[in-house]
């Protein structure tokens, strides 16, 4: 069971790069990801009775890789959102639900805003490539690889989310006849590599 305000330390982090592998990676409630939701937003709801009720979803860890000429991009998502999540044609994924599972319409997330809104909201992401980058080249990845999350989560990037993105760049440079490639390639593939393991993390079944 998670356990809020247990943080990792060096010795899970040491643990961690030992289990690392080649094999295909789980998605779903693992993890980090054991306790995400989605559509926080609606966790602090009260029944006609007044009663505290959850209306958020469960969600998880979900992953994407792309890749372009021998140029990859991948992207790993653990979505605890205070917003819903949709397709890219605006269909309800996960997120707020009322108790016989229709979803909370879009006008009552914005009500739901200008009251009592729930802290300890993030969405952890990691982008990866194949491509040897600098420091710099790593931190502008990053903030275009974020602009997938608002693609698919409505709302995104409130006050009260912790998003951040990290990049993981190749030290190797890349073998004869991969690419070409420039920042601006990479950052698409990026954006869209979040944005699916976005989709991937709110129903992992689903795009299985």
């Amino acid at each position: 069971m998670p356990r809020p305000g247990v943080l990792p330390d060096a010795d899970m982090g040491y643990a961690a790069a030992r289990a690392a592998s080649a094999a295909p990676l789980a998605e779903g409630a693992v993890g980090a990801a054991c306790g995400a939701r989605c559509g926080r937003l609606f966790c602090l709801c009260q029944d006609a009775a007044g009663k505290p009720l959850d209306l958020s979803d469960k969600s998880g860890l979900g992953s994407l890789c792309l890749e372009r000429e021998g140029i990859r991009v991948a992207a790993l998502v653990v979505l605890n959102a205070l917003g819903n999540v949709y397709d890219a044609r605006g269909n309800f994924l996960a997120g707020g639900r009322f108790p016989d599972g229709t979803p909370v319409p879009h006008a009552q997330a914005l009500d739901a805003l200008a009251g009592q809104v729930p802290a300890g909201n993030t969405v952890l992401t990691v982008v990866a490539t194949n491509v040897p980058l600098d420091k710099t080249q790593c931190s502008r990845l990053a903030r275009m690889a974020a602009t997938g999350l608002a693609r698919h989560i409505i709302p995104a990037h409130m006050l009260f989310d912790g998003d951040i993105v990290f990049t993981l760049a190749s030290k190797q440079p890349l073998p004869e006849g991969h690419g070409p490639w420039n920042e601006l390639l990479l950052g698409a593939l990026a954006a869209d590599a979040v944005a699916g393991a976005v989709c991937r993390a709110a129903r992992p079944g689903m795009f299985a």
